[in-house]
This record gives C-alpha cells, structure tokens and sequence, in this order.
C-alpha cells in the first residue's frame, strides 16, 4: 500500500491458509457450473460509477479461485465478513466513505488480522510499519495497531481518503494505495491517460492486478450463494459486539473474571494486543468485547473511576470460564417490512448493519432486497449475580412502520 509494499496478490489465499489449516481442504459441496455469460451480466449490474467493473482474464482467474478452486477458502473469508464488516461499515459512513471500501480489507488481509506481508505489511488493511506510524498506529513489543480492527480501519480509511483527493479516481485511489502514489502518476505520465484500464500496463504487475482482485472480492460477497458457498459464520459473540476505550492497565484475566468469557475469545477479538493485557495509555486503547457482557466491564470501570478500593469485589462470584454455546445469551424478533420499506432502513434504525441483516437471515446480497421480513437478533446482559443463561425466544412480531416510536428499545 505504498512504495515499499509489493507483495503478490496471488500469494491472498496461501496467506489465509497459513492462518487456517482447513481452508486448503475444499468445501464439500457440489460446485455450480461456472457461467460466464451469468457472471459477466452480474458484474455488469455492480456498481460502475465506484470502478468499471470489467470481466477480462485477471478478473475471471480471480472469481474461479474462489468460486471453483478455493471454495473453503472462501467460505472462512465470508465467514470472517460477520465479525469485520460491521465495524468497518460504521466507520466508512461515518466518514462519507463508499460502503464498498470494506471489500479492500479482503484483497489485502483475506479478512485475517494476524496477516504478514512477505515486505512485512501487516493487519486486515496491511499497512507497512512506516506508513501505519505516519498515520498515527502505534506499533511496539506490547501492542501493534496494525491488528487492532478500529484504529487500523481510521488509518485506512483516512489514506484512502488522501489518495482520492489527490486522483479523483477510485481505481486510482486503490492501484496506489498498492504500490504508491509516485508509481500511478509515472504510469498516468507514461500513457497519458487517467483511465486505469489504459494505464494499467505501466504498472508492477502487483498493481496491475489488484484493482481485479478487487472488483472479485465485490462480486464473492454479493454473489457467494449464486455458486453455493456456505460461509463460515462465527458465533454471535463474535457477530455483536461493542467497543470501550479504556486508559488503565488490564489484564485478559481480569476482563475474563469479570464477564465470564474465555480468554481465548478476548484476544480473538482483540489480537493487537501482544502479551494478554492491555497496557495503560493517556491516549486510550480499544477493548471490544461482545455486546451482552460490555455492561459488566462499564460497571467495573465506574467503580475504579469512584475511587472503589476493590471495584473486582462487585463480581466475586464470577469465576473465568470458557462459554461453550456462546449463542444461548441472544434472541431475537422479526420484524415485518412494508413495500416501500428496505432493509438498509431497518439496519439504521436497529442500530445494526446491511452485513448482521444478511448473515442472520441466510441470505445473499440480491435476495435481501426481496425479503418482506427479517430477523433481528439482540443481546441480553447475562445476570451475572445468579448465573443464569437466558433461552434464545422469538420475540412477536413487528411491524416496521411501529419501530419509529420504539425510542430506546431499539438500541438507539
């Protein structure tokens, strides 16, 4: 992503691999003929004003990898997606940012924080240690803000921002956060030209192929069912969580205690932390935990700032165990869609995302538009005095014209 990373985009799925050893095994599924003609008319309805989306060779190796030759692959990149996207969504709008960026993070990191360059570019958005500094990641022997989902996905966001403004041109944007800005002005000087696809052979070959390699991760996630991918979700501790910024010392084993989740699903969801604690910091770090259990923390974090001499008292009877069905503290409610009513509403309105309506109701990108009811699942505070496990109930029915006048109960 600038001019000292040039790593081969090939090398995307070995990467994934690396990190997950099932994922070469191939998903067991029969596998769809591959339809050139249905999919050149998929990538013809994507949208052309962020990228022309051509299907041409690169492109077409792209897709086959991971619709044809590295179906499980694909599958734990999607399934992956559940936890990320949502995060990465909230930023993006927050920032007037096109929601399709997120799709950059699979290009570069295949949705896997813990992801090494072979130039030593690291996170879900890669970025070289100099260039995630410059940027204001801080990165030492205790923690690396290049995995931490939130501050890296800032930086991102932020350079993706400088590079547009400097070439008006989304596939630009995205050919230099490659390989650098310096490389796509030689290369628009050259050709005499601002059009990528007239530009693209005087690129590295890298650069060349990454805006195809993004425009495949596009049309993976919103066509994976078309060729019956089964993503790989994750548990909804995982799907539905909640992030604090905390300024003290802490330890794994203490936020283990204290919401009685595993340690194990603390760093999985916070994997820039080094060494099982989180070090103190004037400037604040993040903690993201799943949403059901945040309440307890807040509540421990009040009792230290109160100046409580032992605030871990309040949970004494909490001992740290692993959750075995960390679904079990969730419900969820359906809530029933008018005709001039989509889904991208109710995710505002609900506090949630396009990406939580999609894996929660089994469906694709297209069919999600079609659905005239849809599943919501929220969290429930696990009661931590008595121990007890709330059962997953649907909620009655709602009608969306109601949600309106709901006020708090949506999360709001």
């Amino acid at each position: 992503m600038n001019c000292l990373k040039l790593y081969l985009l090939p090398l995307l799925f070995l990467l994934s691999v690396a990190f997950n050893p099932l994922a070469a095994t191939g998903a067991d599924k029969d596998i769809p003929p591959y339809n050139e003609a249905e999919i050149m008319a998929r990538l013809a309805n994507m949208d052309q004003e962020f990228i022309e989306t051509r299907y041409e060779p690169v492109v077409e190796g792209y897709i086959k990898g991971y619709v044809v030759r590295k179906r499980r692959n694909a599958e734990i990149i999607l399934g992956r997606s559940a936890t990320y996207f949502p995060i990465f969504e909230k930023y993006l709008a927050e920032n007037n940012m096109p929601d399709v960026l997120k799709y950059l993070a699979v290009v570069e990191s295949a949705l896997n924080p813990h992801a090494v360059s072979v130039v030593g570019a690291g996170g879900l958005w890669q970025f070289m240690p100099e260039t995630g500094k410059s940027y204001g990641l801080i990165i030492n022997n205790e923690i690396d803000e290049r995995t931490d989902v939130i501050k890296s996905t800032k930086a991102a966001i932020e350079h993706l921002a400088d590079l547009y403004e400097r070439f008006d041109d989304w596939a630009l944007a995205l050919a230099a956060y490659n390989s650098g800005a310096g490389r796509v002005n030689r290369a628009i000087r050259r050709s005499g030209s601002k059009d990528f696809w007239k530009l693209r052979k005087y690129l590295p070959r890298e650069t060349r192929n990454y805006v195809p390699a993004f425009i495949s991760a596009v049309y993976l996630a919103h066509y994976y069912d078309k060729h019956n991918l089964q993503p790989d979700f994750p548990p909804l501790d995982m799907q539905l969580t909640e992030a604090v910024e905390i300024h003290d010392f802490v330890s794994y084993f203490r936020i283990a205690q204290l919401t009685g989740i595993s340690m194990e699903m603390i760093r999985k969801l916070n994997p820039l932390y080094t060494k099982d604690y989180i070090p103190a910091s004037e400037r604040g770090n993040y903690l993201i935990l799943p949403k059901r259990v945040m309440p307890a923390f807040k509540e421990y974090l009040l009792a230290k700032k109160a100046g409580d001499a032992h605030p871990e008292a309040l949970y004494a009877s909490v001992n740290m165990k692993s959750t075995q069905n960390t679904d079990k503290p969730y419900s969820y409610s359906i809530y029933l869609l008018g005709e001039d009513e989509a889904p991208e509403q109710l995710a505002v309105l609900l506090n949630c995302s396009v990406t939580n309506l999609m894996v929660w109701n089994e469906v694709g990108f297209e069919e999600l538009a079609n659905q005239t009811q849809l599943k919501v699942f929220e969290s429930l505070p696990v009661n931590f005095e008595r121990r007890e496990v709330p059962v997953i109930e649907p909620l009655p029915a709602i009608e969306f014209s109601e949600i309106s006048s709901m006020g708090e109960s949506l999360g709001k």
